[in-house]
């Protein structure tokens, strides 16, 4: 099962991040990973992205299409690059810094949620 998660999408398509956030049902892994990729859609990128959440245990055949070994998987997909955050996405300013997304210091705890 794919659904979407609500936001704006950028005016200009280089500047768009697209995710797709593969997930396990409701493992507390996958929950968290969701509630970190929203607070980042709402809080640090508004209007510049859009995502997909994918559960693979629903929909296998996504997971083996886009070759996911593991979940919490984020692909993220700017311009032409893509990359990959594998694992644990509880700390926001951690997937941040991976994102390139510059942020004051200490606007993005862990303990945003």
């Amino acid at each position: 099962m794919t659904r979407s998660i609500e936001g704006t999408r950028a005016r200009e398509e280089s500047e768009e991040f697209v995710f797709q956030l593969f997930i396990f049902g409701s493992a507390p892994a996958s929950s968290t990973a969701q509630r970190t990729l929203e607070l980042i859609r709402d809080k640090y990128l508004q209007g510049r992205c859009s995502a997909a959440v994918i559960d693979v245990e629903e929909d296998p055949q996504a997971a083996a299409v886009h070759e996911i070994l593991a979940t919490p998987t984020l692909v993220v997909s700017r311009g032409k690059q893509s990359q990959r955050i594998v694992g644990s996405l509880d700390d926001p300013a951690r997937v941040l810094t991976v994102l390139g997304i510059a942020v004051a210091a200490g606007q993005a705890g862990g303990n945003d949620f």
